[in-house]
């Protein structure tokens, strides 16, 4: 009877213990027998770029439309035909780009290979049921917490996994997978609990747990060292805390264990215990560009570093980037997000078109400037078109406190065909004609050296004769200053007949007349003469690199650095100012008519358009 019991153990065990043949990752998760997975276009590229499956599944027309995306427009071929496996995988994607849900299908795929194996610790030269760790990383709780639901949702769906699943180790973190060693072991000691009888006082040994551990944790890098990690997925990594101390490696991972880079430093090593099957998955929308992920987007070979044509990629990196509607092309479009870029072009630049943004201090892309600079283009002060301009006045410097210190002047127009479709605002040209500026001057009186502010005169005086320039007072829309320091000189020139309004510059007025402007410069709607004799688009140019951008709560601000080399916003803000006003006369909202009205002037109408053109808008 006992040989009978043994051999009926032996034979089970034995059909359990021999490795499963191993299917590749895309039937895997798109097989009916398997996970029964209808992948989206964009999961589909990084599943066959992850596990090189192209040669076996050429790319579908959808798959095609990616790949020419991100030859064409992010100078990233991916190699149809490779060879050698893949160690780092790059994912710079904009937001909901089902991020997570790719990675929990990797996650799954990662643990079927492992059970595949039979003895997978035996296969990779480990340590006798040393655990084997799928490890997913994030910097946010709750996030860690979603992707690892993702990740049990789709094993318990599964029948393969059925018997391996460790029911006693399930946590919101953590799920253990036995291996089919695993359940020999286990096997054995259930044989040998069974010939223990009743009050002999032998004690029955416990069930082994699964040596396959599936783990989904925050950043905390000095309590996870020494694992062996044979899939390793950082999510979000961009967002990932930074050290503050740069000198010595040793004080970085001292000072701060849940940094990016102590983190890499500390996880990715354990990878090396699987030799060429270990893998590192890295996603992210961007941020600026710096911290660890820019550092491996970089080696990845990605076009926005510096010398980028001289840039040879590491062999054993793979790099996707594509922003949220190239990812999601089958449900999104731009203009799906054309209110997130007019509210906050530069945090929407990053999280939904993937773009690095450059470091804290010089928040707009110099590239956007340089594209709106004509250069074989001089200032205009004529008006043969007979065109209507917007001329804009900012009065102030380091001080609003102070009699202003400087005035910057800037006018311009509008040009472009508009259609009843909305999404045909596109092509509009908003043209910045002319800039001026004045600067208090310091004079030697009296034995002393004295400061004189702008004379607020020698403005209207400018003014009247650029409003003379530019065709007399019919061919000017608005003049518009900012509120501060302007009630004199706006009732002298409305006192003349010209329309002149004041402007108060609160957080939300400028938030918004930012939003259309930089909105505008990232389409490259915005044109500046590039003839520069007097300096003052240069000027412009520097104030706009220095610009700060600050989030507080669900409000963005921009103003200028209190320190360094550029401490002045008024070429920035009167522009910004110009092609906000230009927007809301050109592309009328209800309320800004309502605005406009309350001031005297109606919007004007475009060529080619009937009628006021409701953009969807809100202020």
């Amino acid at each position: 009877m006992f040989q009978t019991y043994s051999n009926e153990i032996i034979t089970k065990v034995v059909k359990d213990y021999v490795p499963k043949k191993q299917v590749d990752a895309l039937t895997f998760l798109t097989s009916s027998e398997y996970q029964n997975e209808d992948l989206i276009p964009v999961q589909r590229v990084i599943i066959k770029t992850f596990y090189n499956l192209w040669e076996i599944y050429p790319p579908d027309k959808e798959e095609q439309k990616i790949l020419d995306i991100l030859k064409n427009e992010w100078r990233i071929n991916i190699d149809l035909h490779r060879k050698t496996p893949i160690k780092f995988l790059v994912l710079v994607l904009g937001r909901r780009s089902t991020k997570s849900t790719t990675i929990s299908f990797i996650a799954t795929y990662e643990a079927y290979s492992l059970i595949c194996k039979g003895n997978p610790q035996e296969y990779y030269g480990i340590r006798d049921r040393h655990t084997i760790t799928i490890m997913h990383v994030a910097a946010a709780g709750s996030q860690a917490e979603d992707v690892f639901a993702l990740t049990k949702n789709n094993i318990r769906k599964n029948s393969f996994f059925e018997p391996y699943i460790d029911f006693d180790k399930d946590s919101t973190t953590e799920l253990r997978l036995f291996t089919p060693y695993d359940l020999r072991l286990n096997d054995e000691i259930k044989y040998k609990n069974s010939l223990i009888k009743r009050g002999s006082g032998i004690q029955r040994a416990s069930l082994l747990p699964g040596s396959i551990m599936i783990e989904s944790v925050t950043t905390s890098a000095a309590t996870h060292r020494g694992k062996s990690i044979k899939t390793l997925m950082l999510s979000e990594f961009a967002h990932f805390e930074r050290p503050k101390l740069r000198n010595v490696e040793d004080s970085i991972l001292f000072e701060n264990p849940k940094t990016d880079y102590a983190i890499w430093k500390a996880f990715v090593p354990s990878t090396k215990d699987f030799k060429e099957d270990g893998k590192v998955l890295i996603e992210s929308s961007p941020r600026d560009k710096g911290g660890e992920f820019y550092n491996q987007y970089c080696i990845a070979g990605g076009m926005e570093q510096e010398n980028f044509e001289s840039v040879i990629p590491d062999p054993s990196y793979a790099l996707i980037q594509l922003s949220t509607w190239q990812a999601r092309f089958e449900t999104f479009t731009f203009s799906d997000f054309v209110d997130d870029f007019r509210k906050d072009p530069i945090g929407a630049q990053m999280e939904y078109g993937a773009h690095f943004g450059n470091p804290a201090g010089s928040s707009i892309q110099e590239q956007w400037i340089e594209n709106a600079i004509q250069k074989s283009i001089t200032i205009v002060r004529s008006n043969p078109k007979r065109l209507k301009y917007v001329i804009s006045v900012d009065p102030g410097g380091k001080s609003k406190q102070k009699t202003s210190d400087t005035y910057a002047i800037a006018w311009g127009h509008v040009e472009g065909v508009l259609n009843e479709d909305v999404t045909e605002e596109k092509n509009l040209i908003y043209y910045i004609d002319g800039l001026k500026g004045f600067d208090s001057t310091t004079r030697y009186e009296g034995g002393q050296y004295i400061r004189h502010s702008v004379d607020p005169n020698d403005v209207i005086n400018f003014i009247l004769n650029l409003v003379d320039d530019l065709g007399g007072k019919n061919f000017i829309h608005e003049i518009v200053y900012d509120q501060f320091d302007s009630t004199s000189p706006v009732a002298i020139l409305q006192s003349l007949g010209l329309p002149a309004i004041e402007t108060t510059f609160t957080a939300g007025y400028k938030a918004d007349m930012y939003g259309d402007f930089l909105e505008k410069l990232a389409l490259g709607q915005v044109r500046i003469y590039g003839i520069d004799e007097e300096g003052w688009v240069e000027r412009w140019k520097l104030e706009l690199k220095y610009l700060q951008r600050v989030i507080q709560g669900n409000k963005t601000f921009y103003h200028h650095p209190s320190t360094g080399p550029v401490q002045h916003d008024d070429f920035a803000d009167v522009t910004a100012n110009l092609v906000h006003r230009l927007c809301l006369i050109s592309t009328p909202t209800h309320e800004s008519i309502r605005q406009l009205r309350h001031y005297g002037v109606r919007p004007f109408q475009l060529k080619k358009l009937p009628k006021p053109l409701m953009a969807k808008r809100i202020h």
